[in-house]
């Protein structure tokens, strides 16, 4: 399981993504501020971040799920009460025995935004190594400022993204 909003995808993104995948027969992507109002926090809709997702996420198809996940301002506990609810509906869906599946979360920790992934003891933990360039961890959050805010930086834009931001990039260029 990792959890993020991916808005948008970034590098570091597929790696979580694609580090999952070489530990587990299947990854399940629950984006975060799914039915959130646009904004420059949230610029995409869940449908979008999830077809991009999918875009840039080559070889993963078959192995990767995207589900939308509810955020709840101002209640931790009821925010993971839902990560739980969310990944239990999507064993159930599978026809999975509850009993015989491993949940792994997986995900780095970039900041107090992380501090989720201590919140499931339950589930064995798979940290991954923030992934930089130039020193900097590689975030959507900075991501969005180069490409909304200020003048465009084509090497943060290029490094944090590539693929991911051609096809960012892509999106607005048509909407």
């Amino acid at each position: 399981v990792m959890i993020g909003r991916v808005n948008p995808v970034t590098k570091a993104h597929i790696q979580i993504l694609e580090t999952a995948a070489r530990a587990a027969d299947d990854v399940l992507l629950l984006v975060g501020s799914a039915y959130r109002s646009r904004s420059f926090r949230n610029p995409l809709t869940f449908d979008e971040r999830k077809a991009l997702v999918r875009k840039v996420a080559t070889g993963l198809d078959a192995r990767l799920d995207v589900l939308p996940l509810i955020d709840t301002l101002y209640s931790d506990r009821a925010w993971a009460a839902n990560v739980r609810m969310a990944v239990k509906a999507y064993i159930r869906a599978r026809n999975w025995e509850e009993d015989g599946v491993k949940v792994v979360l997986t995900g780095f920790e970039k900041d107090k935004s992380s501090r989720y992934l201590k919140w499931f003891p339950e589930w064995e933990a798979l940290p991954i190594e923030p992934l930089k360039h130039g020193g900097r961890v590689i975030n959507a959050t900075d991501l969005r400022r180069a490409l909304f805010l200020d003048e465009p930086q084509a090497d943060l834009i290029d490094s944090f993204g590539a693929a991911p931001v051609a096809a960012f990039k892509g999106w607005i260029d048509a909407n």
